[in-house]
């Protein structure tokens, strides 16, 4: 069977990099749609703890994007 890995080179650090740019680009987006939007999706009475808990969820996904370098 042939070796399925082709790249020349440094290729594939270059595209381990891009992903994980990529990943944090869009975690950044994320924050931005979660502070505008997500507080018109709950009622006023758990609106805090809806934001809350969205970001948390949100920073838990930075974290493990920083790591997507090491896994990838």
């Amino acid at each position: 069977m042939p070796e399925l890995n082709n790249w020349p080179g440094d290729a594939m650090q270059y595209v381990r990099m891009a992903l994980v740019i990529i990943g944090k680009m869009i975690l950044t987006c994320v924050f931005v749609i979660l502070y505008v939007y997500t507080p018109e999706l709950f009622p006023t009475v758990i609106r805090s703890t809806g934001v809350g808990c969205c970001s948390m969820v949100s920073r838990v996904g930075g974290i493990v994007a920083s790591y997507l370098s090491l896994w990838l």
